[in-house]
Parts: structure tokens; sequence; C-alpha cells
């Protein structure tokens, strides 16, 4: 088994990706008058990226492809 070092590019993406998925979830709340909106959903989904990708690194494991 191999450890996949992430580079600087794919911590970028990742991250771009979440905060847009987030935007998007968020968007639509917000669009129908709902508690948690934009600013909440991309602040919590950056976050779970963030720390998915810390636990990786911590544990040594190889992160999903």
């Amino acid at each position: 088994m191999t450890i996949q070092v992430l580079s600087t590019l794919d911590i970028f993406i990742r991250l771009l990706l979440a905060g847009v998925l987030g935007g998007l979830i968020g968007l639509e709340r917000q669009v129908v008058k709902k508690s948690a909106g934009f600013r909440t959903h991309v602040l919590v989904c950056l976050g779970c990226s963030v720390i998915g990708g810390d636990q990786c690194e911590q544990r040594r494991q190889p992160c999903h492809d």
C-alpha cells in the first residue's frame, strides 16, 4: 500500500469544490427563507473538508482517489 501525498492543487480543488457545493445548498435554503443559509453552509462544508483532509494526513492513510 502506497501513501499518496496531496499536492497543493489537489487541496485547493477539494476546498473549492466543497465551498461551491456548500454554497449551492445554502443558496437554495436562503431563497426559500430557511435558517442556516449561504454563509453557514459554505463555512460548514469548508470546515468539514479541512478536518477530513487533516484526518487522512494524521493517520497516514490514503485519502479517496
